[in-house]
C-alpha cells in the first residue's frame, strides 16, 4: 500500500485515521456508550462522522475532524464541516488555523 504524501512532500493529516476510526457499528456503540454520542460524533443521530478514535479516550482526534471536515464537504453537509472546523479550531488542529 502506497504511503499519503501531499502535494508539497509533507505526510498526510490525517495519515493512520482509517486503523484508528471506529468502523463498525459495535466500536461506534462502544465509543458512544463510553464518551457519549454528542462528543465523539458530528452527526449523532446515526453514530456519523466519527471524530474520537477507539484507542484515544474522549478526546476528539484532529485526524477524524480533518477526515469528516473534507467527507462533510464532499457530501455537502455545510453544517457538519461547519461544525467539524469549529472544533478543529478550539482544539488547537494545525490545519484549522489558517481557515
Amino acid at each position: 500500500m502506497a504511503s499519503v504524501i501531499t502535494l508539497d512532500g509533507r505526510r498526510s493529516p490525517v495519515k493512520g485515521w482509517k486503523k484508528a476510526k471506529p468502523r463498525k457499528v459495535s466500536q461506534r456503540r462502544r465509543v458512544a456508550d463510553k464518551c457519549g454520542a454528542e462528543r465523539c460524533f458530528l452527526r449523532p443521530s446515526n453514530l456519523g462522522y466519527p471524530i474520537c478514535s477507539t484507542r484515544s479516550g474522549c478526546k476528539p482526534d484532529c485526524r477524524g475532524l480533518l477526515a469528516a471536515y473534507s467527507r462533510a464537504k464532499a457530501n455537502k453537509a455545510y453544517r457538519i464541516s461547519a461544525k467539524a472546523r469549529r472544533i478543529a479550531k478550539h482544539q488547537g488542529c494545525s490545519w484549522a488555523k489558517g481557515k
